[in-house]
Order: C-alpha cells, then sequence, then structure tokens
C-alpha cells in the first residue's frame, strides 16, 4: 500500500473539498441542482454527507477554484480528513468503490467557517509534521500482544500528546520506555514535551537517546535547540548527519531550513540562500524558511528579492507556530520600511 502523503498539495486539495463541503451544505454555491448530495446538520458542528463520488467531484467543479478534483482525489482527501479525526465512515460494510456516508464533526460551528479552515491548517501541521509522523508507530496492536505493548502505549502518548493532555503523555510514554528503555521514537516524543515545557536541557538528552536509533527528526530537533544556543558548528553536523538517514517530506524540509537558519548564523549567506531555496522547492507554504532566505539575500544585497520573500513569509507565517511566529514582526517592519 502507497506510504499516505501529507504534502502541501495534498493539504490544498484536502482543505478546498473541505470547504467545497461546508459552502455546500450551508447553501453558499449557486447551480447544484444537479448534485444528488444529501446532507443534514446533526448538530452546530456536525454534518451528516450520503452521495457517490462524482457527485463529490463535481461539487468541487463550483466553487470559487479552477478545475476541479477527480475521483481519486476526492478520495484521498476523504481519508485525510479521516486522519485528522474530523471524519467518520458511516458505511456499514463494503458498499462499493462510488457510494459514501460519513459524518463530519467540526472544531467550530457551521458558521465559523474561517475558524474551522485555520484549525484545518494547524491540525494539518501537528498530523504531518515530523515532530510526530515517524514517532507514532502502527495503532493495530492489541494488548493480549505482550511484544507490542510498549508500542501502544506509545500511540496512546501520541494520541495525549496531540490533546494537548502532557501529563497524561508522560505517563504513557514513561510505560512505553519502563517496558523497553531503547524505544527511539519515544525517547523522541519525550523530547518534544520537555521542549514545549521549555526544559531544554532534558528534550536535549531525550533527542540523543532517540538518535540512536537512526530517527532523522531526532536529529533535526537536536540541531534546532544548537541554533538557538547560536552553537552553529554543532548544528550544521547533526544536519547532514539527519540528512542522510530521512526518509519523509516533512524531515527534508525542516533539515534543509535549519541547515539554512544555521548557515545564515555562520555568515554563509550563499550556502544559506542555496539550503533555503531547496527547502522552499519541497515546501513552498511555510513561512519559516521565507523569513530566513529573506534575511540571507538581504545580506547578499538582493533587496528586491528579499521583499519578496518577506510577503511570503507574511502571507504563510502562523502565529501557533513558534518559529513562524518570530518572523511576522520582522516581516511587516521590512515591508513596512520599503513603503516609507
Amino acid at each position: 500500500m502507497a506510504k499516505a502523503s501529507y504534502g502541501p498539495k495534498v493539504q490544498e486539495r484536502t482543505k478546498r473539498f473541505l470547504e467545497a463541503l461546508l459552502a455546500y451544505a450551508n447553501d453558499e454555491l449557486e447551480n447544484t441542482e444537479c448534485l444528488q448530495i444529501k446532507f443534514n446538520w446533526k448538530t452546530e458542528n456536525e454534518l451528516v454527507i450520503e452521495t457517490q463520488i462524482r457527485f463529490l467531484t463535481q461539487l468541487t467543479h463550483l466553487d470559487a477554484y479552477k478545475g476541479k478534483l477527480n475521483t481519486e482525489q476526492i478520495k484521498e482527501a476523504i481519508h485525510r480528513l479521516e486522519d485528522l479525526k474530523i471524519l467518520k465512515d458511516n458505511r456499514p460494510g463494503d458498499k462499493g468503490l462510488h457510494g459514501w456516508y460519513f459524518t463530519l464533526t467540526l472544531w467550530h460551528s457551521r458558521q465559523e467557517q474561517a475558524a474551522n479552515l485555520q484549525r484545518f491548517d494547524l491540525e494539518w501541521e501537528r498530523l504531518r509534521s515530523q515532530k510526530i509522523q515517524p514517532a507514532r508507530c502502527s495503532n493495530n496492536h492489541s494488548l493480549q500482544n505482550p511484544e507490542k505493548v510498549p508500542e501502544i502505549y506509545n500511540d496512546r502518548g501520541v494520541e495525549n500528546y496531540l490533546n494537548y493532555q502532557l501529563p497524561e503523555a508522560v505517563s504513557d510514554f514513561s510505560k512505553a520506555l519502563k517496558l523497553d528503555p531503547n524505544f527511539a521514537e519515544t525517547h523522541y516524543n519525550l523530547g518534544l514535551i520537555y521542549e514545549d515545557l521549555r526544559d531544554f536541557k532534558r528534550a536535549g538528552s531525550e533527542y540523543r537517546l532517540a538518535m540512536l536509533g537512526g530517527l532523522a527528526a531526532a536529529y533535526n530537533n537536536l540541531a534546532r535547540l544548537h541554533i538557538l544556543n547560536k552553537d552553529y558548528a554543532a548544528a550544521v553536523d547533526l544536519l547532514f548527519k539527519g540528512l542522510k538517514l530521512a526518509e519523509y517530506e516533512a524531515e527534508n524540509y525542516a533539515l534543509r531550513k535549519n541547515l539554512g537558519w544555521a548557515r545564515l548564523g555562520q555568515g554563509r549567506y550563499a550556502e544559506a540562500k542555496a539550503e533555503l531555496m531547496i527547502a522552499i522547492d519541497l515546501d513552498d507554504k511555510k513561512a519559516s524558511a521565507y523569513g530566513l532566505l529573506a534575511q540571507a539575500l538581504e545580506e547578499l544585497g538582493e533587496k528586491v528579492e528579499a521583499l519578496v520573500a518577506w510577503e511570503n513569509c507574511l502571507k504563510y507565517a502562523s502565529s501557533y507556530q513558534p518559529d513562524e511566529d518570530t518572523w511576522i514582526d520582522l516581516a511587516r517592519q521590512r515591508l513596512a520600511e520599503n513603503q516609507q
């Protein structure tokens, strides 16, 4: 089975599909008479949909975007919404490839479309981020299989972490490590929690233990801590090692972005620019690489290109992401200076 993708293009298509469903169910679209899509708002944030796949593709032909999603892209979007845990497949069994019956449970009420779409972006980032992706194990384990119990506790810890239940997550991860002290993914996940709690010393210790298991994301996160401490040489060494281990697109993006950041800190601006351009090629909808690139371009005297990078930084920046939030004020300042 092909590995599920959580890249920016899939995110864009899935978000478009969700937006189209909400617009249709809120009677915001025109010329929908041909669509045989039954819907029912059970509550202000719970929507039931029953239809066939071809009508869902036609639905995207009526939205504000160019073209329409094809059948495979619609199916992919449905499965990604399942991964986000806002879509539940209600089909009692195998109803064929074309019939769909599912429930959408939104984070906010049906009237708060902007808030729902913003929350979608936040939850997508949490799902696709290399912070969690490589550290989750298969969730098809049973407590009846003792060899899989550490993985069960790890996955429960991930769920609690995503739900901001940090004490419960720490408890689950501790249970996993008691059973398997060398469980690299769990050491990595504990590192995330300690970093969130700003206990960087303990976070670094956990990342080092996770590195013994060959986790590229652990190399990346420890390197980032070195960058924050301005130990750029140590960061570069870790990032190059991490690149040799990276399997996921999100990991490659983070490693390249942080390598560009480290080179920027070293004053090696041309190298910083090169690494950040690679990162942007991997994901052109994340603000951090643009913010760092803008600074490298300024140092290289490429003022016009730097302003474009600042504009993209501000366009994609989210206050929910600490690194991106850092660049928001700086981007606004640079763009304001250019208008004076």
